[in-house]
């Protein structure tokens, strides 16, 4: 409803002024912009009539209060606002009445303070002499710049009635058994629902709850930013929407699972909605701005032991834990009773639930002196990663908490075998607490298991290079891990060496610690050189054959040789550490020649012969090496084998009765060569 001088919009039909009769028409004015004009006659007459009593104003508020005398008496209420024109509105009236709010009684006692003198003083008073003027046209650059100024929805808003949201704590009740009253286990519950303005200026309950705020938002009868809040706050309790119909009266905010709690408190006091505490009016709902932290206390007992307990603290002042009540779920805050009523506070720091517990449930914990040194080493470290620790009178000194570091033990040993540990090491002051790599059900409270698999990311999958490196955590399957101990031989100690220990000790959270004496591991890149040598056997068909390989003047023994070809390796480790490719066609060569040794004859023991009648064998093997030392038999029935046959022919025998034709006197000088 708009009432205006100077061609400003007017509806004639519930746009007027309520004057009492008699008064001239330069006094004061009261704009009823919700009451028609039936409701405003009727109140016109009830004035006359004198039934308006125990009438009240209060000038800080605005808040016209009395009774009105009808077929009841009832409890009447008007906002009264003055406007920057000067003139003074009652854009809302509650009353007892069934109609409820801008009704006949309203217009009554509007009429009624217009006629009272010390009200009527206050309000000319209020009008501070300003004189009401039509305003003249608007440019046009006024009127395009209106589209830029705010809406007047905050205005439509402020001639609705008002909500708020109630607060009342709910103190569990001791449980009666035949015997006696038992303390109750339950918690202490901050419960909040939604109030109105009552017709005597009080927030009542009747006619608004939870499960009616949508009806109400449809009817448009109360302030449309109140209504939105107050759903929005219905919504974010339980986002899932499990609440969102419940007809319970009172939300509990203990179990609030939102995160936008204290952004929706900030909001309420920014759109006028009221957060007010149920009970006496003087009790006040306060929102603490500096939030609250819990911490740890340890002080040391006479007797030497430690006592833990905790502090609730909110800005400079202690709070006593026994008054402390939980907000959310999780904990999002506290609410505790103090001396003008109720204060809420923000947690800082999101201690976690079990520390919020043990600070408002628990009485402080003593640990033994003999225990001190564990507790410090163990469970200190790690309590300080859930809250705040200190010792507020200084009794006990308290090690700087400093983050485990991941430690690798490698032993060097002969024969280029590395046996490797890793555990981690947990800095307590100038004592190192080592646990084991990975850790056992019982103990996973007193590790920083974060920290932990930070740095063990860092390390990356080593045993994909290594595959000895890694485990099964299970044994059998799933995603491997790094394994606590193992053993590296020969070329597996040489790439642990050379590729994955440089990337390790560039890792700032993980220590190695080496001992023993490290290989210099080098590339050979010149041939190898194969000596090869025969000697006389027992067996008179029969030579030893002997297979010397030397790499820089350096043996290398011949059955490491042939086991790394037969195994597949392409590189072989010499103890010095040098190193050599068996990818080379003369190697494999020599392989497959020694192969055809051991399958042409039978062979005793673990050393290789060769036959006199395998010298087109020992040409091949020849042609690989340098022949170092050869028998002298074998030298001359190799030479003549490879010659084709003996160099001076043999008569036939003497006792031979018979004329051989040439072809069978070569066949006897064969065979008496052979």
């Amino acid at each position: 409803m708009v009432s205006a001088v100077g061609g400003a919009e007017t509806r004639t039909e519930r746009s007027h002024s309520l004057t009492p009769p008699g008064t001239h028409s330069s006094g004061p004015t009261v704009h009823t912009p919700n009451i028609n004009q039936r409701s405003s006659a009727a109140g016109r007459e009830y004035f006359l009539q004198d039934r308006v009593k125990d009438l009240a104003f209060e000038s800080a508020t605005g808040l016209l209060r009395g009774k009105v005398s009808g077929s009841s008496v009832y409890s009447t209420t008007a906002k009264l606002v003055h406007g920057v024109s000067g003139q003074w509105t009652a854009p809302v009236g509650i009353c007892s009445c069934p109609v409820r709010q801008n009704c006949k009684h309203v217009a009554a006692l509007i009429f009624a303070a217009r006629a009272d003198p010390y009200i009527s003083e206050l309000l000319i008073g209020g009008n501070q002499g300003v004189a009401v003027t039509a305003a003249p046209a608007s440019a046009d650059w006024e009127q395009s710049l209106r589209g830029l100024l705010p809406s007047g929805d905050s205005q439509r808003d402020n001639d609705r009635p008002p909500l708020a949201l109630q607060f009342e704590v709910e103190r569990p009740k001791p449980r009666f058994t035949y015997r006696n009253a038992a303390p109750s286990t339950a918690e202490v519950e901050l419960n909040v629902r939604p109030v109105l303005l009552g017709a005597r200026g009080t927030w009542i309950r009747t006619g608004i709850a939870w499960n009616t705020l949508n009806y109400l938002n449809y009817s448009r009868k109360f302030n449309e930013q109140h209504l939105d809040w107050l759903i929005e706050l219905l919504q974010s309790h339980s986002p899932g929407g499990r609440a969102y119909n419940s007809a319970a009266a009172w939300l509990p905010l203990s179990t609030y699972s939102g995160r936008n709690f204290w952004d929706m408190l900030e909001r309420a006091d920014h759109i006028g909605l009221a957060l007010v505490l149920a009970g006496p009016a003087a009790q006040r709902l306060t929102v603490q701005p500096e939030g609250a932290g819990v911490s740890l206390d340890i002080d040391r007992t006479v007797g030497g032991d430690l006592r833990l307990g905790a502090q609730i603290t909110v800005g400079s002042d202690s709070v006593d834990p026994a008054d402390v009540g939980i907000l959310g779920k999780p904990p999002i805050g506290i609410f505790y009773p103090t001396d003008s009523g109720l204060s809420l506070a923000a947690l800082r720091d999101s201690p976690s639930p079990a520390v919020l517990d043990f600070a408002t449930h628990t009485s402080p914990l003593l640990i033994p002196a003999a225990d001190e040194d564990k507790f410090l080493s163990q469970y200190y470290p790690q309590l300080l990663r859930t809250a705040k620790v200190a010792s507020s009178d200084e009794s006990v000194e308290l090690p700087q908490y400093t983050p485990p570091v991941l430690s690798l033990l490698a032993s060097y040993a002969a024969d280029h075998v590395l046996r490797l540990h890793w555990e981690w090491h947990y800095p307590v002051g100038s004592r190192i607490n080592a646990q084991p790599l990975w850790p056992f059900h019982d103990d996973v409270a007193t590790r920083d298991d974060v920290t932990e698999q930070r740095i063990i990311a860092s390390v990356g999958k080593i045993w994909e290079q290594l595959p000895q490196l890694g485990e099964s955590p299970n044994g059998i399957w799933g995603e491997p891990r790094l394994r606590a101990t193992a053993t590296l031989r020969g070329l597996e100690t040489m790439t642990f060496t050379e590729e994955v220990l440089p990337a390790l000790n560039h890792l700032p959270d993980v220590v190695v610690d080496i001992e023993g004496a490290k290989a210099e591991y080098r590339e050979v890149l010149e041939a190898p050189v194969v000596k090869i040598s025969t000697q006389q056997s027992s067996e008179r068909d029969w030579f030893d054959l002997g297979i010397v390989v030397t790499l820089e003047g350096e043996p290398v023994s011949f059955a490491a040789i042939f086991s790394a070809l037969a195994a597949g390796q392409t590189r072989l480790l010499l103890p010095s550490g040098a190193h050599f490719s068996l990818d080379l066609p003369e190697m494999h060569q020599l392989r497959e020649l020694i192969d055809e040794a051991r399958a042409l004859g039978d062979q005793h023991g673990d050393g290789l012969r060769i036959s006199r009648f395998q010298a087109g064998l020992w040409d091949e093997l020849a042609q690989l090496g340098v022949v170092d030392e050869q028998a002298a038999a074998w030298r001359s029935t190799v030479s003549g084998l490879l010659r084709g046959g003996s160099a001076e022919p043999l008569p036939a025998p003497a006792m031979l009765n018979a004329s051989l034709r040439p072809y069978q006197l070569e066949g006897f000088n064969w065979l008496r060569f052979l």
